[in-house]
């Protein structure tokens, strides 16, 4: 699991074009939460997709910066119940 998500974290930084710090310990973390949900990671990598794609908006995060994502957004992720 934790090269499918470090597949996708390189997919978000080409699309963005920025520098993920902290990318092999968030894929890390992201393969622990994708067993522990029972999900895989594409979703997990799906909403940081989103949450960088925020910061983006609001002038966070530029093209070409050297970013680390906090690993307090993966860790608090969780699983919609019906």
């Amino acid at each position: 699991m934790k090269s499918q998500a470090l597949t996708h974290l390189t997919v978000l930084e080409e699309t963005y074009n920025v520098k993920l710090r902290n990318k092999e310990e968030i894929a890390e973390l992201i393969a622990e939460k994708a067993m522990e949900l029972g999900v895989e990671p594409i979703h997990i990598c799906t909403a940081l997709n989103t949450w960088l794609a925020m910061q983006i908006s609001e002038g966070n995060v530029e093209e070409g910066d050297e970013i680390t994502i906090p690993k307090e957004i993966v860790e608090g992720m969780k699983v919609k119940e019906d």
